[in-house]
């Protein structure tokens, strides 16, 4: 999703959060981007850039979409670090200073 030029981590956060979760862009109050780190993936022989971004938003409606199924919950940033959600996950958290 970063591939084009001059795209940036903010505006991919604004598509997914569109696309894969139904949220349009007036209900996003805030988006915190940390930073970027180098994700080793043993499985696939690659490594990912991941670019975190911490979004604050003003609804607790969703529409899953794009592919995305399975079951979600609001938490407070705080309460993240209790979900295993991807591998590394809690350096997506500190990224974000949470």
């Amino acid at each position: 999703m970063l591939d084009e030029p001059g795209r940036t981590a903010i505006d991919a956060a604004y598509d997914v959060l569109r696309e894969d979760l139904g949220i349009p862009q007036d209900e996003v109050l805030s988006l915190h981007e940390g930073e970027p780190f180098e994700q080793e993936d043993e499985e696939r022989e690659r490594t990912w850039v991941v670019h975190p971004v911490l979004a604050e938003i003003a609804t607790d409606e969703v529409t899953l979409g794009g592919g995305e199924e399975g079951n979600f919950a609001w938490v407070e940033p705080e309460e993240a670090r209790q979900y295993d959600l991807v591998p590394d996950f809690e350096k997506v958290l500190d990224a974000c200073s949470l």
